[in-house]
């Protein structure tokens, strides 16, 4: 079952879920899966390119090809860059059935850049951030239908803390010392073929702190190409620092796999 910002994370989180690619689909026992992709995005202006690497560890059942109903773990390693912005990320999925998922994780992201969407000036948006998460997703098929939704809490806390902060992933500002970022996406589609699918996808962020918050309302379609898969999309993006505009993004991502000897 194939099922699916600034300058960095939030475009690779917006855009991985755009394309349903959850790991579900393609877990084995004893199996390595890895991926490389890129991706662009107009509102808020950036591009990222992103690497990694999980290890699926079957706990119950077998992926047959027939039957959802198998539970694994799959601990990952993933790294993203703009080139400003360098994030290393290592997680631990936990699937108690293929479909849903659970995962901790942190992430550490070092950033010499601004962000255009926020007041840089009064805001600490470079040095490092570092990204304690836990969240949970679901996702379901049905006669070429598919839906999702996902939500993650993350622990923000910033290298600097003399003031206020900018957080390149989801382009708020959060409290000074750090924050709290509550995430939720949801998504809908349908297969029109085996190879291509389209849906919407809503996204909101919130700092429960600062009590900033933003929003993404899209539309999209991937296509897939062998061991490749190409995803555009369209919508509508918004946040309490920036008036509401249309946000264009696009991303290609080719995944491999290979069994443990």
């Amino acid at each position: 079952m194939s099922i699916m910002k600034n300058r960095q994370n939030r475009l690779a989180i917006q855009l991985l879920a755009a394309a349903f690619a959850l790991h579900a689909g393609s877990a084995r026992a004893g199996q390595f899966d890895y991926s490389f992709g890129a991706g662009a995005r107009s509102l808020p202006l950036g591009a990222t390119l992103i690497g990694d690497v999980g290890y699926n560890h079957i706990l119950w059942g077998a992926n047959n090809g027939r039957s959802p109903f198998f539970g694994y773990l799959r601990p990952a390693v993933k790294v993203q860059t703009s080139g400003v912005v360098n994030r290393g990320q290592v997680s631990l999925g936990v699937y108690p059935v293929s479909f849903w998922q659970l995962e901790l994780g942190y992430a550490y992201s070092y950033r010499a850049t601004t962000i255009d969407t926020l007041d840089c000036a009064v805001l600490e948006c470079g040095g490092g951030l570092g990204r304690a998460f836990a969240g949970t997703s679901l996702v379901l098929a049905r006669s070429g239908f598919f839906a999702g939704w996902s939500s993650t809490i993350t622990a923000l806390s910033p290298t600097r803390t003399e003031q206020a902060f900018g957080d390149e992933s989801s382009s708020l500002a959060g409290a000074q010392g750090g924050d709290t970022l509550v995430s939720h996406e949801g998504f809908a589609g349908y297969e029109l073929r085996p190879e291509l699918r389209a849906g919407f996808l809503l996204s909101r962020d919130h700092m429960l702190s600062s009590g900033a918050t933003s929003s993404l309302n899209s539309i999209f379609g991937r296509l897939d190409r062998g061991a490749w898969a190409f995803t555009l999309g369209a919508g509508i993006h918004e946040s309490v620092t920036r008036d509401a505009g249309l946000a264009v993004f696009g991303m290609v991502r080719w995944k491999g796999a290979f069994d443990r000897r």
